[in-house]
């Protein structure tokens, strides 16, 4: 059955809902085409779990349309620890000062649970790294648009698209389910207005997750919205690890 799986994930490109039809109509696969997806994924180096293996977060089974398939490369116990989604796409001094005086103490605590979508994400997954704590990096297209010299110790690189499939709007919407799925909350340390972090954050709510926001300077910052709307404000560390 995992198998079979694997390869209604590849040609459907990880659309779950065409997944979950093929499998409602039966779809017949012949074996050659079954192995014929997995020699691509072995040539690539992409490992995989599907829905039914023990590895599997017990979080995304709670989605309407679960991902039947997560492919991955390395370190897969990442996901059984307390994980946290931290970003921003403000870049002044004010977010770097708010990142400096609480990475170390988030870092003590959790693996972080990133998009490297802006520079701030890709700061902090360095910052991380430096310090060898346990990243996970949601993609929003297969793994052959990763570096081929990314880091992987102690690092995870998860996706429910396979190999080939690029980036695309509705993927990034996704990929946020996926970040706020397994993440246990959002701290947001800066954000612009109609910031794409907003859709972030509101996939944590639909979670009933909480989500905390470091107060922006200017009024319009979406941040500021955020904390209007009922996020959590924040000005030190202390009120997301004592929480």
């Amino acid at each position: 059955m995992n198998e079979l799986l694997v390869y209604l994930s590849y040609v459907n490109k990880g659309n779950n809902y065409e997944i979950f039809k093929d499998l409602v109509k039966k779809r017949k696969v012949g074996e050659s085409h079954i192995k014929q997806v997995l020699n691509i994924l072995e040539k690539n180096n992409i490992k995989y779990i599907t829905v039914f293996d023990e590895e599997y977060p017990e979080e995304l089974k709670l989605l309407k349309y679960s991902p039947y398939v997560l492919y991955y490369k390395g370190d897969l116990s990442l996901l059984k620890l307390k994980k946290i989604a931290l970003t921003a796409d403000l870049d002044n001094d004010r977010v770097e000062s708010f990142i400096n005086n609480s990475l170390n103490k988030f870092m003590s605590e959790f693996v972080l649970v990133t998009s490297d979508f802006t520079k701030i994400d890709r700061k902090i997954v360095q910052l991380y790294q430096s310090s060898n704590k346990g990243v996970i990096h949601v993609l929003v297209s297969g793994h052959d648009f990763i570096d081929i010299n990314a880091e992987l110790n102690n690092s995870l690189y998860i996706s429910q698209y396979p190999p080939y499939v690029n980036p695309k709007y509705i993927r990034f919407k996704e990929r946020n389910i996926l970040i706020a799925s397994i993440s246990k909350f959002l701290v947001i340390y800066g954000a612009k207005q109609g910031s794409g972090i907003i859709n972030l954050a509101n996939n944590f709510v639909d979670f009933n997750k909480e989500v905390y926001c470091y107060p922006g300077l200017n009024i319009d910052e979406a941040t500021n919205f955020l904390i209007k709307n009922g996020a959590n404000l924040i000005t030190h560390v202390a009120d997301v690890i004592d929480y």
